[in-house]
């Protein structure tokens, strides 16, 4: 009986380690799961009884002052999204007419041109695309569209 016992426990274990190899499934045997035991203390029932009676009933002022906060933190939160959507398309704006959408550099109050298009190019870039690109000089940068 033990030559039967062993023979089937040496065949589980190549049949565990073919498994392992072939399919990258780890041993059940091998799976080690340790759960601590839960410790649940014992509550005297006087004990009990004496914790419900400390618990006060529900205010209902302090629903109120709840809802209160409540509303006034929405407001503020609705508040500051507005505003710095707002600094925000501002800034962003700012940002697109002061700089050439080319070379990134600063275009100033005058250093820029504005084709047809509607396009702003700085001077420098609008003259080097020109002198330099003798077949598509006269194509907006951007665009393509013909500005000459």
């Amino acid at each position: 009986m033990n030559d039967i016992d062993s023979y089937l426990t040496q065949l589980r274990e190549e049949q565990e380690v073919d498994e392992f190899v072939n399919k990258g499934l780890y041993p059940e045997r091998l799976n080690f799961k340790y759960s601590p035991p839960l410790y649940l203390p014992k509550m005297e029932e006087n004990e009990v009884n004496n914790k419900l009676h400390t618990i006060t009933p529900f205010d209902s002022s302090l629903y109120e002052n709840m809802e209160q906060i409540t509303e006034t933190l929405n407001r503020v939160e609705r508040e500051l999204k507005t505003t710095m959507e707002r600094e925000n398309t501002e800034l962003n704006n700012t940002n697109k007419e002061e700089k050439c959408p080319i070379c990134m550099d600063s275009m100033g109050e005058r250093n820029y041109i504005v084709p047809v298009c509607g396009h702003k190019v700085c001077m420098k870039c609008f003259v080097t695309n020109i002198t330099s690109n003798c077949e598509t000089g006269c194509l907006c940068s951007l665009c393509r569209a013909k500005i000459v």
